[in-house]
């Protein structure tokens, strides 16, 4: 399923990130997770996901990230 990367994350005042609902993104699971630029998980920034839609499966609540949409 696509969503928007903003129903899962949220930008805080301060330039940071927080994973506002439970996500599993390469094996990872992470929830109320805050985060800057630069971090990453495997080879994916979580940074560059901000603001695009994402391909999702939904597993009892939980988020699996399965890839991302480009904008064109």
């Amino acid at each position: 399923m696509r969503i928007n990367s903003m129903e899962i994350f949220q930008v805080n005042s301060n330039g940071t990130f927080t994973v506002s609902k439970p996500i599993k993104i390469g094996g990872v699971f992470m929830k109320d997770v805050v985060f800057s630029r630069g971090v990453k998980v495997g080879n994916i920034d979580l940074t560059g996901l901000v603001g695009k839609d994402l391909e999702v499966q939904m597993d009892n609540g939980v988020y699996i990230i399965t890839g991302y949409y480009e904008r064109t």
